[in-house]
């Protein structure tokens, strides 16, 4: 992203089963404030045959990353 993130909702990291199978979020900042969540582990109202199971998820924050909320990841999880 280009400037700051601040996520106060859901935001959900997927993979199509022929795709990736992890991601990244980049921005100057990144704060996940309370009650929010980022995560790839997709909840069952989401979830689809279509979907890696699991996927790797990575926050690269070139500045500060502040988490309030909750941010989980069904793979591996990297926080820079």
């Amino acid at each position: 992203l280009k400037g700051d993130l601040n996520n106060y909702g859901s935001i959900y990291a997927v993979s199509s089963l022929n795709g990736a199978r992890g991601g990244a979020i980049r921005a100057d900042d990144i704060t996940n404030q309370s009650g929010a969540l980022i995560s790839s582990v997709l909840p069952s109202n989401l979830s689809s045959d279509s979907y890696r199971s699991k996927v790797d998820l990575e926050l690269n924050a070139r500045g500060e990353l502040t988490n309030l909320g909750t941010i989980e990841s069904s793979g591996n999880l990297t926080l820079v």
